[in-house]
């Protein structure tokens, strides 16, 4: 018994190595193509997708654990069947882009069947992941310094990304996760010393290194989104934390009514002078935020049921056009004014790209998402 017990638990390790796999798909990168940096991640997160639906289904048969699926399931299924079908409305064809949305759904499926089969699947899963953060932490720190060469002729930090922009977004994605686990796993450490608890030892030290590397390569990449993003990110991991503990709900409440005009203040103060150093640390780079996302608005008004999914370029250009040729503009906004690919906004361009719907859809699962976050206590 303890034998097939054994075996089992080594079958169970080996079918998490496609999953990690995909992970990895940030670090691939291939020298003999075309724009390598991104090509070769699309053909590794091909090839190794398609291990993973096969390491799904083994999964699943060697273990046989009942999926339930929520209404967060409902809501991310109608997000992209909504997006999907608008986009081939517009297209009268199925675009790289709806296919890159339907194999991230199906991803999406994959790992939460996979994360019920084994106790473990999910832990090993978000330690790898968490791992991901400082590998591309210490790259980063290498480029810096000058250790490892960058992507950009133009940034010194890409790390194995092109430019800093989704290099900084991925670091900011993965900081208040490992910032959660140092939380979660640090009263661990005042307890008595148990084997069983090894594992927690290992994720809370890869938590640690991993948010330190982040915190300490994240200013070069002057990413001013990403420093917000992995703020607001670590702050609401905290208060998602906190509300696990029954009274400390009421601690706070009670210090905040306390000392309420003081935290208004010093909060409002602390806000504006972070938003003003943000704004002239980049000026022009703002400035060109600004007019991308006043334009983004017009093509909103005119298009509310989308123009599908990777068309932004083009009803962006048209709009801004005529933007200039029909409307008041300011001569700053005339010299920030260029031909962007990206709505440097996921909010602004998902309405644009799939419409009204889709994007009450998204909102909604977001929402939905952070309900859970509060919700649920002592979850994985």
């Amino acid at each position: 018994m303890k034998q097939r017990y054994r075996m089992k638990a080594i079958i169970n390790l080996i079918l998490t190595v496609p999953f990690v796999l995909v992970l990895s798909t940030v670090f691939a990168i291939s020298k003999d193509m075309a724009n390598g940096i991104i090509s070769g991640k699309y053909i590794w997160f091909y090839f190794s997708l398609l291990i993973v639906s096969l390491a799904t289904f083994f999964s699943y048969c060697l273990n046989h654990k009942k999926i339930s699926f929520s209404l967060l399931d409902l809501l991310i299924a109608l997000f992209c069947l909504t997006s999907f079908f608008v986009t081939y409305y517009h297209n009268r064809l199925v675009t790289f882009q709806s296919i890159q949305l339907g194999l991230i759904f199906f991803l999406y499926i994959y790992i939460k069947i996979f994360i019920v089969q084994d106790k473990w699947n999910a832990f090993i899963l978000i330690v790898f992941f968490v791992l991901t953060g400082f590998i591309e932490a210490l790259w980063g720190l290498r480029q810096l310094y000058g250790l490892s060469p960058s992507f950009h002729n133009l940034f010194k930090t890409t790390g194995s990304f092109f430019n800093p922009g989704p290099y900084a977004g991925y670091l900011s994605m993965v900081a208040p996760l490992a910032f959660y686990y140092i939380l979660r796993d640090y009263p661990m450490l005042n307890n008595k010393f148990q084997i069983f608890y090894i594992p927690y030892y290992f994720r809370w030290s890869v938590s640690v290194i991993t948010l330190i590397s982040i915190v300490l390569i994240l200013p070069s990449t002057m990413s001013r989104a990403s420093w917000i993003a992995m703020l607001l990110g670590c702050i609401v991991t905290g208060l998602c934390y906190i509300y696990q503990f029954k009274n400390y709900e009421n601690y706070i409440l009670s210090y905040i009514k306390r000392f309420k005009n003081k935290i208004l203040i010093l909060g409002s103060f602390l806000i504006i002078l972070a938003m003003a150093g943000i704004y002239y640390l980049k000026k022009d780079s703002a400035d060109g935020r600004f007019l991308i996302w006043k334009i983004s608005a017009n093509v909103i008004g005119e298009h509310p049921w989308g123009v599908g999914l990777g068309n932004f370029p083009g009803v962006y250009g048209d709009q801004q056009a005529n933007y200039f040729k029909n409307q008041q503009f300011t001569e700053q906004e005339r010299n920030v004014a260029g031909n962007p690919e990206y709505g440097f906004n996921e909010y602004f361009q998902l309405s644009i790209e799939v419409g009204i719907i889709p994007f009450l859809l998204f909102v909604c699962l977001i929402v939905y998402a952070f309900y859970l976050g509060f919700k649920k206590k002592n979850g994985e």
